[in-house]
């Protein structure tokens, strides 16, 4: 679930917490809601992988990913 996803990716798992929210993103038709709430989770992700520059990078882009496909930017 996407509040399982957000408690992982607070605690620092960022592996869980960025395989549970890939799932939800792949879902049909997430609301903007729902995908600016997971471009948060691979927010806290890349600070979480930060001693994993290429990992981080690319929680990141996926975090600008999503809030683009929200319509955010």
């Amino acid at each position: 679930t996407l509040a399982r996803a957000e408690a992982l990716a607070r605690a620092g798992d960022h592996a869980r917490a960025a395989q549970e929210a890939a799932a939800l993103a792949a879902t049909s038709n997430p609301s903007p809601e729902t995908l600016q709430r997971l471009a948060g989770v691979f927010s806290l992700c890349a600070a979480a992988a930060k001693d994993n520059t290429a990992l981080s990078e690319a929680y990141a882009a996926r975090a600008v990913s999503l809030l683009e496909q929200a319509g955010l930017f």
